[in-house]
């Protein structure tokens, strides 16, 4: 099971993940905003690089991080059907460290800032749902 971290790119994600890749043994799901895995990764290392040096940050990018390509204020993060599931399926945890404090767009903070918790709360009911139904799965086994 995973941690699911929005805001990861940011200055307090940065400071999240790179904790819990030190301190912890979790999976991570990351969600990052980019248009292809090449830049999410780019954008990934950017913001951890103070960190970490790149060989540490490239082991963890290897065994302990899956990156989610996304929007948080996209339905279900903009995420295909089969990446979703894959979310809801893995996440046990989450954190929300993603907001928008452009003042100059009050719009852009009200969609990143509400929108967006409605979908990481969105997703956490799912990912709840889907813990009760394995319980139920396993108590009817027996």
């Amino acid at each position: 099971m995973a941690i699911f971290i929005t805001g990861s790119t940011g200055y307090l994600g940065s400071y999240v993940v790179a904790g819990l890749l030190t301190g912890h043994r979790d999976q991570l799901n990351l969600l990052v905003r980019a248009k292809t895995e090449r830049e999410a990764r780019e954008r990934l290392w950017t913001s951890l690089q103070l960190h970490f040096e790149f060989p540490e940050f490239r082991e963890h990018l290897d065994t302990r991080v899956c990156i989610f390509r996304g929007d948080l204020t996209g339905e279900r993060f903009g995420l295909s059907d089969d990446d979703y599931h894959k979310l809801v399926d893995t996440t046990d945890s989450l954190i929300h460290c993603a907001a928008s404090l452009n003042r100059k767009s009050e719009k852009q903070c009200l969609n990143v800032n509400l929108r967006g918790t409605l979908e990481v709360i969105q997703l956490a009911r799912r990912a709840q749902d889907r813990g009760r139904r394995g319980k139920e799965k396993k108590r009817s086994r027996r």
